[in-house]
């Protein structure tokens, strides 16, 4: 469901909210500065794009991977992902509602 389809996406993972909407998260390398960047797409229940695509994440630099997204009963959407870089603590994990 993404739009942009040059480049390099990955990874896309999905989750269904009570109401039937699908949100899909990916990787995608083309829109992301120098690494990944991870976007995300809602459709409705007949299939129907809710929108454009967005950018989850708000990091141009490094690489924003792995994303994983869930939702609960009341439809309320989390995505979460990694930074790729290494910082003193380790990988950086990152969450957006």
């Amino acid at each position: 469901m993404n739009q942009v389809t040059d480049g390099d996406q990955y990874k896309a993972r999905s989750t269904v909210g009570p109401d039937g909407v699908t949100t899909i998260v990916w990787e995608d390398r083309r829109h992301a500065g120098d690494g990944f960047g991870v976007y995300a797409r809602r459709i409705d229940a007949s299939g129907k794009p809710l929108g454009d695509q967005f950018r989850v994440d708000t990091a141009t630099a490094g690489q924003q991977e792995f994303p994983l997204i869930g939702s609960d009963a009341l439809g309320n959407v989390l995505i979460a992902w990694k930074e790729g870089q290494f910082s003193t603590k380790g990988l950086v994990q990152y969450y957006q509602r």
